[in-house]
């Protein structure tokens, strides 16, 4: 049963990606709710190939990019600003599966090997590997600090997701944070992010129009709903008796499709028409915007992507947009409301 559960939330983790292509048609309806846009769109600043589609954004830091490699955990590529001028570094890691996935907060990485249940914090320069979590099947995270990290874990007691925070020696939980609706596990997916700036971790579900935002500790400051109008997950989930598992029966609505936090505002990549939407979502990805003070929307700005060539991933780096797309790699500016004084 656990070899079962643990294959479902690795391959979770890339679920929402996959499915969109699926459940495209989900974003065809208009629905009863305008966005504001704002005046100046993001421009392009710089753009590039990818050597190829496994390429995963990794982190970023004055004015580089570091890109992971899904088939290869023990390497990063380093891009500079230009994305012209790019090298692999080489990381030593201890031992982990191939598949591992890399965040990297220069000038440390954080490890997280879904595989073998283990999660870890080095430097990128010199050996100094630590645990911060093992045996626990995890399925997203994100580090707080150089020996904490905020995780989503499958809980073994009720089989459902648990957000908790993980240091070297100690788990601590918070059960009341992801709010059930239909199986604890696929209703409550979503993406964790955390603001290093303002020490806030916000969690998007997937398939519903909620978020949420706590401090370091996780407690709760505020629950915030998106524009989209759906409130409850539009997911079917089938029991496979034999393999005591479940697993999704049809492709879900998919409502959030990325997220990111910076600067005090928090980005997310919605899928759903407005009534006032001015491109076509085949030709453009909606990210609207939120505060990270109490959730409120502030306005929204569109990003290039197309049925042949759609977003795969994004974040936000101080006054610039990083976008991933199947095999090539773009800087946006970002709008300069959203822009903060380096001095903040």
């Amino acid at each position: 049963m656990w070899a079962r559960i643990t294959l479902l939330f690795v391959l979770s983790v890339g679920l929402p990606v996959f499915l969109y292509f699926r459940s495209i048609s989900a974003a065809d309806t208009v629905q009863d709710f305008s966005r504001r846009f704002v005046k100046e769109s993001p421009l392009l600043i710089a753009s590039g190939n990818l050597p190829d589609s496994s390429t995963y954004l990794a982190g970023s830091d004055d004015g580089y990019i570091y890109l992971g490699l899904s088939s290869d955990a023990s390497r990063l590529l380093l891009l500079d600003s230009t994305l012209v001028n790019r090298k692999y570094l080489r990381v030593q890691y201890g031992p982990h599966s191939r598949t591992a996935h890399v965040e990297v907060v220069p000038p440390k990485y954080y490890l997280y090997d879904f595989v073998n249940r283990s999660l870890r914090a080095g430097s990128l320069n010199m050996a100094d590997e630590i645990s911060l979590c093992e045996g626990m099947i995890f399925s997203d995270a994100y580090p707080v600090d150089e020996r904490s990290v905020i995780v989503r874990f499958l809980s073994p007691f009720t089989n459902e997701f648990i957000i908790g925070k993980s240091f070297t020696d100690t788990i601590v939980y918070a059960p009341a944070l992801l709010e059930k609706q239909i199986d604890g596990v696929f209703c409550t997916d979503g993406m964790l992010r955390f603001d290093r700036q303002f020490n806030r971790m916000v969690y998007t579900y997937y398939y519903r129009n909620q978020f949420f935002c706590t401090d370091t500790s996780l407690n709760l400051l505020y629950r915030s709903n998106t524009l989209d109008t759906t409130t409850r997950a539009r997911i079917e989930v089938a029991e496979i008796e034999s393999e005591q598992s479940v697993t999704l029966s049809t492709p879900p609505s998919i409502v959030n499709q990325d997220s990111w936090i910076s600067g005090g505002y928090i980005f997310i990549q919605a899928t759903a028409k407005a009534r006032n939407d001015k491109i076509e979502h085949t030709r453009a990805a909606a990210i609207d915007v939120y505060s990270l003070t109490d959730g409120s929307y502030e306005s929204s700005f569109y990003l290039p992507s197309s049925r042949s060539n759609r977003i795969r991933d994004f974040r936000v780096d101080r006054n610039r947009l990083i976008v991933l797309y199947k095999r090539s790699i773009a800087v946006y500016s970002l709008p300069t409301e959203f822009v903060r004084p380096a001095s903040e």
